[in-house]
C-alpha cells in the first residue's frame, strides 16, 4: 500500500490489488476444489490448454458467469490418456466438472488450475446422451428406418464415406478389388473425427441415391475410442436414417456400438469386415442367378429335344402329302400358262389396233393446235411492238423518274427541289426541279 502527500492512505498499486485478492481467494477457498460448468472454449498453446467454463444466467443480472481454466502441458497428457480409456472426447457445450486451485493472475483474472476432470460424469453424461438421441430417432420412427430399405440383389454401385487414403479407405477398396466383380465405387472423401466430421458426413450421405448407387458404406479404420463420439453425433445418426439408400457402417473398434451402428442397415467391426460381407453377398447373389441360369438351360433343352422330335415327325408327313400336291399343281400351272400365253396374244393385237388409230387423231389435232397458236403469236407480237416503250422514245417521247426511280405522271406531284432522271432513246439527264406549275 503507498500513499502520497495529501492522497488517500488506501490507494493501492495494481500488483498488490492482485496479490492480495490471491491470497484472499486462497483462504476462502483453501486447496483444490470441484467446479461445474459448460466448456465454451478449449485452446491449445505450446501442449498447454486453455478452458473457458460458463454458467448459463449464473451472474448478476441473470447474465452468463465466466470461469478461465488452465492445465499445464505436463499434466494435461496423463489426463488426455484417462479420457481416451473411457471413449470421451472434450468439445464445446459439454458439462465439464473440474478440479484444481483458484488464483488470481497478474491480469486480475480469477484463474482453475486443471488437476484432475470427472471422467465418470463426463461417461455418464455421454451415455444419457446417446440414451437421449436414441430415444429421439424411435419417437420419430426413424431408428429402423434405414433397415426397412431393401438392399439390391446384386449391389455393386458402391458409395464409400471415408477419409481418403486412410487405412479403412484401402481396406475396404482393396478387398472390392480383389474380388473379380465388377465393383463400381463412388467415393466422398470426408474427416472423420474433430468438429466438422458430423455435418460432412451428413452432407456426404445425403448426395448419394439410387440413381448413383446401390448401397453406401461408412467406414473409419481403428483409433482412440474418444474419437468416435462423431459417430454418436444427432446429425450423423439422422443422416444414416434418412438417407436414400441402405447404408452399412464399419468402425475400427471393439466394445461398445455407436448410435451410427444402431441405426444403420448393417454394421461391423472393421471396415474389413464390411468389405467381404459386401463380396459375400455379391459372390451369393452370383451363384443364384448361375444356379438359376444352368435351370433355365437345362428345361429349355430338354423343351428344344421334344419341340425337334416333333417338327422331324410333322416333315416326313408333309414331304409325303406335298410330293402328290406339288404334281398336281405343276399340270395346273402348265394349263393356265398356256391360256395365259394365248390371251395375251389375242389382247396385244387388239391393243395395236387401238393404239395406231389413236395416234393418227392425236397427230392431226397437234396440228390443227401448232398452226392456230402460229396465228395467235404473230397477231400479239404486232400489238406488243407498238406499245413498245422504246419505240415511242424513238418518235421523240421521253420517261421521267423522281431519284427515287418513280415515275412522274403529273408536275403536281413534285416539289421544289426532287431529283429528276429523264429517259431518252439514247441515253439519260439528271435534273433538280426548281419550281412547278400545275
Amino acid at each position: 500500500m503507498t500513499s502520497e502527500p495529501g492522497g488517500d492512505p488506501r490507494t493501492w498499486t495494481i500488483g498488490d490489488l492482485n496479490r492480495r485478492a490471491g491470497r484472499a481467494v486462497v483462504m476462502e477457498f483453501r486447496g483444490r476444489l470441484w467446479v461445474v460448468g459448460e466448456l465454451a472454449r478449449l485452446d491449445e498453446r505450446r501442449g498447454h490448454r486453455y478452458l473457458e467454463l460458463v454458467e448459463r444466467g449464473g451472474g448478476r443480472e441473470g447474465r452468463d458467469a465466466h470461469l478461465a481454466a488452465f492445465c499445464s502441458a505436463t499434466r494435461w497428457p496423463r489426463l488426455e490418456r484417462r479420457l481416451a480409456e473411457a471413449g470421451v472426447a472434450l468439445r464445446v457445450g459439454q458439462r465439464l466438472v473440474l478440479a484444481g486451485c483458484l488464483d488470481v493472475g497478474d491480469r486480475g483474472a480469477l484463474t482453475l488450475t486443471v488437476e484432475d476432470v470427472d471422467v465418470a460424469a463426463l461417461v455418464g453424461d455421454r451415455l444419457r446422451a446417446r440414451q437421449q438421441l436414441v430415444q429421439r430417432l424411435v419417437d420419430d420412427d426413424l431408428f429402423d428406418a434405414n433397415r426397412r430399405l431393401t438392399l439390391p440383389r446384386l449391389p455393386l454401385r458402391v458409395g464409400v464415406v471415408a477419409s481418403q487414403g486412410t487405412d479403412g479407405h484401402r481396406d475396404v477398396v482393396r478387398q472390392l478389388e480383389r474380388s473379380g466383380f465388377a465393383f463400381a465405387v463412388t467415393l466422398r472423401s470426408i474427416p472423420v473425427e474433430g468438429p466438422t466430421a458430423p455435418k460432412a458426413i451428413q452432407a456426404a450421405l445425403a448426395t448419394l441415391g439410387p440413381a448413383d448407387v446401390d448401397l453406401a458404406v461408412l467406414v473409419r479404420g481403428g483409433g482412440a475410442k474418444a474419437t468416435l463420439d462423431v459417430f454418436d453425433r444427432g446429425a450423423v445418426a439422422h443422416a444414416i436414417a434418412t438417407a436414400r439408400v441402405p447404408v452399412w457402417t464399419g468402425i475400427g473398434h471393439t466394445g461398445d456400438r455407436t448410435v451410427a451402428d444402431e441405426v444403420a442397415h448393417r454394421s461391423f467391426a472393421t471396415p474389413t469386415a464390411l468389405a467381404q460381407a459386401l463380396v459375400a453377398t455379391v459372390a451369393g447373389a452370383w451363384d443364384d442367378l448361375a444356379r438359376t441360369m444352368r435351370t433355365i438351360a437345362r428345361l429349355v433343352g430338354a423343351r428344344l429335344d421334344v419341340n425337334a422330335a416333333q417338327l422331324t415327325m410333322a416333315a416326313h408327313g408333309i414331304r409325303a402329302s406335298g410330293t402328290a400336291e406339288l404334281r398336281d399343281a405343276h399340270r395346273q400351272l402348265v394349263n393356265l400358262a398356256a391360256d395365259a400365253a394365248q390371251a395375251a396374244r389375242r389382247t396385244t393385237a387388239d391393243a395395236a389396233a387401238d393404239l395406231a388409230g389413236q395416234a393418227t387423231a392425236v397427230s392431226t389435232a397437234a396440228t390443227r393446235t401448232l398452226d392456230t397458236n402460229a396465228a395467235r403469236c404473230t397477231t400479239t407480237r404486232a400489238v406488243l411492238e407498238a406499245y413498245d416503250p422504246q419505240r415511242q422514245l424513238a418518235r421523240g417521247w421521253t420517261l421521267t423518274r423522281t431519284g427515287g426511280g418513280r415515275l412522274v405522271r403529273r408536275a403536281g406531284d413534285l416539289t421544289a427541289g426532287d431529283t429528276l432522271v429523264t429517259t431518252f432513246a439514247a441515253g439519260t439527264a439528271t435534273s433538280t426541279v426548281v419550281r412547278t406549275d400545275g
